[in-house]
């Protein structure tokens, strides 16, 4: 699970902000990227909003503006999910994220609104590293970072006597000041 604020401490442009999870290089990740206004450029058409992305890039390519900048999916990144909601300037926003192989789970918040809560089912990559993510978009303020630990698996379930495999999961992260609860 990892939880930050972010905002963006300009007026002077409305491009992406966001981060990568699940990184496994240059063109092998997923992708968050929030827009504030809807805008084409070099051919390429950006819708404003959040978008979450899976950018699978053939061996050997980087992403190009005609990869990252569409809120659509390509040729080589699939669109999860995406909405309209803009961001706007000199606003913390709080973003959490919890990633388990198969289910990605994403809030964003300004203070105590919820603006937006993804659960989407993915298994594209299942590990990789986390990291922040601006695409022409200058003076984004990252703070409070924190991370936490999926917990250890410590035995494999059987099969019980009716033939089924038992399962314990678990929803969001153990905090004494999140208002979402822990299941």
């Amino acid at each position: 699970v990892d939880t930050s604020t972010w905002s963006v401490e300009t007026s002077s442009d409305d491009d992406f902000m966001g981060f990568v999870f699940g990184y496994q290089g240059r063109g092998q990740y997923y992708l968050f990227d929030w827009k504030q206004r809807t805008q084409s450029f070099s051919g390429q058409f950006a819708e404003e909003g959040m978008t979450l992305k899976v950018v699978d890039m053939p061996p050997g390519q980087d992403p190009t503006v005609a990869d990252l900048w569409p809120s659509s999916s390509g040729a080589n990144v699939t669109v999860l999910q995406h909405n309209t909601i803009p961001w706007d300037e000199f606003i913390d926003y709080e973003f959490t994220l919890s990633w388990v192989p198969g289910t990605i789970e994403i809030t964003i918040r300004e203070g105590a609104m919820v603006l937006e809560s993804w659960v989407v089912s993915d298994a594209t990559y299942t590990s990789g590293e986390f990291g922040f993510y601006n695409y022409s978009q200058g003076d984004v303020l990252y703070q409070g970072f924190t991370r936490q630990g999926v917990p250890d698996i410590y035995c494999d379930a059987k099969v019980n006597s009716l033939g089924c495999t038992p399962v314990l999961t678990s929803t969001g992260f153990a905090s004494m000041t999140d208002p979402v609860p822990f299941d």
